[in-house]
């Protein structure tokens, strides 16, 4: 979404912002996505209202109309997968298959071009990627790509084990290669048993796996009311300040990852209620965990401590820019002109700033607000089932052990030891 400066009216930091040109309208986001087309797509940016980028196809490097059931070939200008060698002439491209075998069954256009959006942009290019690694297999061990019907599965076997002897940690890349290449062969129309592969798979695994999972480190919640409370009041700060105040605590209360803050669809300002009890409604829609776009309605109730409120901070930085942004722009925009929505790596960027600012070491990234939130609910005696509502868990499972964990082990060792058994 591009902005222009239309109007000389500054807020008190006068050149902070500029008019936004665009804003969706009071219907409702959902209307408002419909009517503009706004959807997932292989492209980064906007352009007024469309779409920019697509992709360019290359057919066998003829006009001809492709051939049924041969793979349709590419040639990306900025996006190589890792691995593949550059001087290679194209690479396998999932849209593309699924544009042709579509055709080929009297797919009309409008709905061949929607077809690629059940997958989020980056699982596709991820898909491609090694969809791509594949390919480049194949030629480096002389096999026919796509593999004859009658090798495929052994073929696949033993790229899935060069791949694993690579990784320490291979589950999440083998079940990603998986996933994409049964996504491969299905749209070349050529099946075979795949529960042999998974089975595979787990074997892989299990004699590959050479260290334990990792996790996200859950960070000193005290630090962050600290650095607000030593910022002042909301009315004292610069609206860059303000504005990293209420991203910040609202990462925090709402367990959000930037993503959130920032997600491809946008969040907009009519998603965002102040009811009169004092307490924040946000309705989250188009995130990570949103994939059947039902949306997430979220209530975030206001802090005693006005210093370190989220509710009041983000009314304060709503009110402070609603002139410039309107009342259905977008929620957090760019201080600088153009005045765009900001981007998940913008807020990733600001989260990263207060991390700083509060005194904590670079271990900690903006991935640790979301676990960071939800430990500090459950340790606080939140109910399991309230916090994992609030940050939007569909299961207990990964809720339990992903995201909670405890802060001060040895505190259960003592309840443990000294309690006396009858």
């Amino acid at each position: 979404m591009r902005c222009r400066c239309s109007t000389s009216i500054r807020l008190g930091n006068g050149d902070q912002f500029c008019q936004c040109t665009y804003s969706p309208p009071r219907q409702g986001i959902r209307n408002y996505l419909f009517t503009i087309g706004l959807c997932y797509s292989d492209c980064s940016g906007l352009e007024g209202q469309n779409l920019v980028s697509k992709t360019k196809r290359i057919v066998n490097n003829t006009t001809n109309s492709p051939t049924p059931g041969k793979p349709v070939l590419y040639t990306p200008q900025h996006r190589y997968a890792r691995g593949i060698k550059k001087s290679q002439v194209g690479v396998v491209c999932l849209e593309d298959l699924w544009a042709d075998k579509l055709k080929n069954q009297k797919w009309n256009a409008h709905c061949i071009e929607k077809f690629s959006q059940f997958l989020a942009p980056s699982t596709l290019e991820q898909y491609n990627k090694y969809v791509a690694m594949f390919q480049q297999y194949c030629i480096d061990n002389e096999t026919h790509f796509p593999p004859e019907k009658w090798e495929s599965q052994a073929c696949v076997a033993n790229f899935l084990n060069q791949r694993a002897e690579l990784s320490e940690r291979p589950e999440s890349l083998l079940k990603t290669i998986t996933a994409a290449l049964k996504h491969y062969f299905k749209a070349i129309d050529q099946n075979f048993n795949w529960e042999s592969i998974e089975s595979f798979v787990k074997a892989l695994i299990k004699v590959n796996t050479k260290r334990p999972a990792g996790r996200t480190k859950v960070m000193p919640i005290q630090s962050f009311m600290n650095l607000f409370e030593s910022w002042g009041p909301n009315r004292d700060l610069s609206l860059k300040k303000l504005r990293q105040k209420a991203i910040t605590s609202l990462a925090l209360a709402a367990m959000c990852r930037p993503s959130d803050l920032a997600p491809r669809v946008g969040l907009f300002r009519n998603q965002i209620l102040f009811k009169p009890n004092g307490c924040l409604v946000v309705q989250f829609f188009g995130t990570k965990n949103d994939s059947d776009r039902h949306g997430f309605e979220v209530q975030i109730d206001p802090s005693s401590n006005p210093l370190t409120d989220p509710v009041s901070c983000l009314r304060e930085y709503i009110e402070k820019t609603k002139i410039h942004v309107g009342v259905t722009g977008p929620l957090f925009v760019n201080t600088t002109p153009p005045c765009m929505a900001m981007s998940a790596a913008s807020v990733s960027s600001v989260l990263r700033d207060s991390i700083k600012e509060a005194g904590l070491g670079p271990e900690f990234t903006a991935r640790c607000f979301r676990p960071t939130g939800a430990t500090a609910a459950v340790l606080g005696g939140v109910a399991a089932h309230t916090a994992r509502t609030l940050g939007r868990w569909k299961t207990d499972d990964v809720f339990f052990n992903s995201y909670v964990f405890p802060l001060d082990p040895d505190s259960i060792t003592d309840k443990m030891f000294l309690v006396k058994l009858m």
